[in-house]
């Protein structure tokens, strides 16, 4: 962030605290927070207004963003847009309403678009130029605005450079039918829609895409079939809500639909819906939960799309219809918290966003709170405890691969002139998680909860700051006589963390004796191993740091039934202790893994660790250029940047 928006910052700030100050004089009586929570005092109203007013996001500070919003800002956009799988291209129209600040210039991010044609809403040609690349941002362009201009509508075709779409051969998807899909996040929408791709700027959308005959289309909206023709199918969609770009999504395929509840459902292949529909029957006592701890949702449908195995995500939250992997398809239910993952974040990520990718840690942190919160709800604080000592394992293993001091180490975050991929590490999810639990132990959970739906509520639908949070933090602990927080030391620390609360699974405890008997030669029966969760096989795996002998190895192999289990994390633990140990059979069923898995979760530590083992870097590297085709170009790009 440059002076002039620190100071703008510091005025929002000053700004806030009057209004919070000023709701205190007035001596205005509290009003109840939903729930059974402590009665709050809460912003007033007109004041919030003023508050939104000035502190607008056009004005936020995005260095991953070549786009002026602050001159020009875009407010909706309606995409007509064909989808050719021969060609493998998407072809079309955008078309912008904008709101024009005083700009002479409309400018959007681009990258490996081919621009066809600018026109203006009368259909006359407009002045454009597509400015140099540059290797993050991609191309600017700028299109010169006559004064009468309302709406720009650009003519535009994606090509093969197009990194946020995965364009699948029927041998990649299900052996029959090719599969198209998108992923925005962070900075890729802007390689499929010419866009203001920036976290800060929000818009509605409307689309009508055409497909072959015989597909279906789905995106993060309202849709409908429209109109159906020998060779093709044109649906329809609305997105009432104004959303980041980097939530604007869609998928092509032959795709089937069953309804779960009123308001749930999931799309899958054939071959996946039923396996899908059955791991996914908690959908809506998962939305019903997650409304009780963080208010109204008010996205109207949660949907879930099963993609194809490439996906390079665990989840993408994008409205309406959560993209998932099938790696969580486990069979018995034990990995859906990452559905709750990606539902939390219709409150923590949509409805309020990090306002650029420095401050990421907002959105994943909070939800990774969320989530665990919502899974105790579900199944028990056992479970939650579990994970949070898992995804703190995680979190030390990736501090640990990075210098001392580094900054991102910390929650802020330093990407200019870097992808922003960079930073979507364990630290904004597990170390942003801790933050919040921080805020929850100072204040008591009975307060803490009667904050959570308000701090959703006061910015819905808007793109906030670190500095804003944190001063909204303070301001409501003031009025509501709370303890104060340090949160600006705890957001500006590096190095590895020490959380001030501690974690006490019993299960978890038992499984670190278990460990210790194994080792000594006791059997693994004698620790009711046929009875282990998931997650306590997984963290068994995981803590087993000595050098195993293959007679170990086959023993935790046929007692934990391993060479048998759908249980995506399971395996990976399983197939990194092999890797470690040397146990070169396991090479097969591993082939098989990173042949069918393009989860980066997965596939970028496994050909980690096998690069650095000589006894597995040529055979990874065989496997690697087998099949990098298959990765989607986040995976690949990670790996590749490891190659290096």
């Amino acid at each position: 962030m440059n002076t002039s928006m620190r100071r703008f910052a510091m005025t929002i700030g000053l700004l806030a605290a009057v209004a919070i100050a000023g709701a205190q004089g007035q001596n205005r009586k509290p009003v109840e927070s939903t729930g059974n929570g402590p009665r709050i005092a809460p912003i007033d109203r007109q004041q919030m207004g003023t508050i939104r007013k000035e502190s607008s996001t056009t004005g936020t500070m995005d260095t991953h963003s070549q786009a002026s919003p602050n001159e020009v800002a875009v407010t909706h956009l309606d995409l007509d847009l064909i989808v050719s799988f021969d060609k493998q291209r998407i072809k079309g129209t955008a078309t912008y309403s904008m709101r024009n600040h005083g700009g002479e210039m409309l400018v959007l991010d681009t990258r490996g678009l081919e621009i066809n044609a600018v026109t203006d809403e009368a259909g006359n040609a407009l002045q454009f130029k597509l400015q140099k690349p540059d290797s993050i941002k991609g191309s600017a362009l700028a299109v010169m605005l006559d004064k009468a201009t309302s709406k720009v509508a650009v003519r535009y075709s994606t090509t093969v450079n197009s990194a946020g779409l995965q364009w699948l051969a029927p041998e990649q998807n299900d052996g029959k039918t090719p599969f198209l899909y998108s992923q925005g996040q962070a900075i890729l929408t802007r390689s499929w829609i010419p866009i203001q791709d920036s976290p800060a700027v929000r818009i509605t959308y409307n689309a009508r895409i055409t497909v072959p005959a015989g597909m279906t289309a789905v995106m993060g909206a309202l849709g409908n079939v429209q109109q159906q023709t020998p060779g093709q199918t044109v649906f329809e969609f609305k997105q009432p809500h104004a959303i980041p770009p980097y939530l604007i999504s869609l998928a092509v395929g032959q795709l089937e639909f069953k309804k779960i509840s009123e308001r749930t459902g999931v799309y899958a292949l054939p071959g996946v819906l039923p396996e899908a529909v059955t791991e996914f029957q908690d959908l809506d006592n998962m939305l019903t939960a997650s409304e009780k701890l963080c208010g109204p949702y008010v996205w109207e449908r949660f949907d879930v799309l099963v993609l194809p195995a490439s996906f390079p995500f665990g989840g993408m939250e994008n409205p309406m219809l959560t993209f998932a992997t099938p790696t969580i398809l486990a069979g018995d239910r034990s990995l859906v918290s990452l559905i709750i993952h990606e539902l939390a974040h219709s409150w923590s990520g949509n409805l309020v966003t990090n306002a650029n990718w420095n401050d990421f840690w907002l959105n994943e942190g909070w939800t990774v709170y969320l989530e665990r919160r919502i899974v105790e709800m579900l199944y028990g604080k056992e479970t939650a405890e579990m994970m949070t000592v898992l995804g703190f394992q995680d979190l030390k293993a990736t501090i640990a691969d990075m210098p001392v001091q580094h900054s991102d180490t910390g929650l802020r975050l330093h990407l200019e002139g870097r992808d922003p991929d960079d930073g979507m590490t364990d630290v904004a999810y597990e170390r942003g998680s801790m933050v919040i639990k921080e805020i929850e132990l100072a204040w008591g959970r009975e307060a803490f909860d009667t904050f959570i739906p308000h701090y959703f509520k006061s910015f819905s639908f808007r793109s906030i700051t670190t500095d804003e949070f944190i001063l909204f933090v303070d301001t409501y602990a003031e009025a509501n006589h709370l303890k104060k927080v340090e949160l600006r030391e705890m957001v500006a620390a590096v190095g590895e963390p020490r959380p001030s609360f501690k974690i006490a699974s019993g299960s978890l405890m038992a499984i670190e004796k278990a460990r210790i008997a194994f080792l000594t030669g006791r059997p693994l029966t004698d620790y009711g191993v046929a009875k282990w969760s998931a997650q306590e096989r997984q963290y068994f795996l995981r803590i087993l740091t000595e050098a195993l002998k293959e007679e170990q190895l086959n023993i935790i192999n046929e007692t934990l039934k391993l060479k048998h289990s759908k249980n995506s994390e399971v395996n990976f633990e399983w197939y990194m202790l092999c890797i470690r140990n040397n146990r070169l059979s396991i090479r097969p069923e591993l082939e098989g893994f990173l042949r069918t898995v393009g989860r980066r979760k997965f596939i970028l530590p496994l050909y980690k660790e096998m690069f650095a083992n000589s006894e597995w870097s040529i055979w990874a590297k065989e496997q690697y250029a087998n099949n990098r085709a298959r990765y989607h170009s986040i995976t690949s790009g990670s790996v590749d940047r490891l190659l290096q």
